[in-house]
């Protein structure tokens, strides 16, 4: 019993650390993402400027 009981905090350890990654990557993409579309205003400005 007390070796499930283990396993079980064990898991749910595991489980939250897991959350925490997952958060951070979404965190991690939703910045990419900000990054990305600025680029793409500024490469979209740059070419209306050119014309």
């Amino acid at each position: 019993m007390l070796m499930t009981l283990e396993s079980l905090n064990y898991a749910d350890q595991s489980k939250d650390l897991l959350k925490a990654d997952v958060d951070i990557l979404l965190s991690q993409v939703i910045r990419m993402s900000d990054l990305i579309e600025k680029a793409r205003i500024s490469v979209r400005t740059g070419m209306i400027e050119e014309d």
